[in-house]
């Protein structure tokens, strides 16, 4: 069984028996509809930035649970919502920031390109995508201006972070000129693909290597770029 919602606000229920029916109506488009397993409830976030929660019950129909005013500006073209971690829910919607909402104690706060790893490279850019990686735990989000930045969450164990301090910026890289417009993550996580008007750019993860031998320090920066130090030496080439 499957759920899809559509521009009217109606949800439906279907499966691969040509079952379909409306289960519930809500005000506004459909943006996203994510599925709780938790709470074996429904997750819909609309057009006119509600968050609306049903649970399901033994009818298969949707029972209302909980109904919140998401604090979201931006373009509603981009308004995008996905699951980053054990009920933390990430919104985009063409801001400078990540929006996130833990739906289990009703808490919320930001991911900003603000970001000190980011060096201001994207400070006064739009976040119009997002993707997230539940094996390595990175979020990705693409910019209007070609750029994808990434965050990546610093705990270990399996609760998600209930503030900013628990991600930490990547460094941001140029992949397109054009706007990213989705992104997908494939190759056993280890590949992000960028998609943007013209194509896609796809990001291998690679392991940068470093070495050290007597007063020499060598690390790989980029694939294309190794940083040489002498130790104590604050210079570099």
């Amino acid at each position: 069984m499957f759920f899809f919602g559509g521009q009217s606000g109606a949800v439906c229920l279907a499966d691969d028996l040509k079952n379909c029916s409306e289960v519930c109506k809500v005000p506004g488009s459909v943006k996203s509809i994510l599925f709780y397993e938790k709470e074996n409830s429904v997750i819909i976030i609309t057009s006119h930035l509600l968050l609306v929660q049903f649970k399901l019950n033994l009818s298969e129909k949707l029972v209302p649970d909980r109904k919140v005013k998401l604090a979201v500006s931006g373009n509603i073209d981009f308004l995008t919502t996905i699951w980053t971690g054990q009920g933390l829910l990430a919104t985009v919607s063409g801001e400078n920031m990540v929006r996130m909402f833990n739906i289990e104690n009703d808490e919320n706060y930001v991911l900003t390109l603000g970001e000190p790893a980011f060096k201001g490279q994207v400070f006064r850019d739009k976040i119009i995508s997002i993707e997230y990686n539940p094996r390595r735990r990175i979020i990705s989000c693409g910019t209007k201006e070609g750029y994808i930045v990434m965050w990546k969450c610093k705990q270990f164990t399996t609760e998600s972070p209930i503030d900013s301090d628990g991600w930490e910026g990547m460094p941001c890289m140029k992949a397109q000129g054009k706007p990213i417009t989705q992104l997908y993550w494939g190759g056993n996580m280890q590949i992000l693909a960028g998609i943007h008007s013209n194509g896609c750019v796809i990001l291998n993860h690679t392991v940068l290597k470093k070495k050290m031998k007597d007063n020499v320090k060598m690390i790989q920066i980029s694939n294309k770029a190794v940083e040489v130090r002498m130790r104590n030496d604050q210079s570099q080439n």
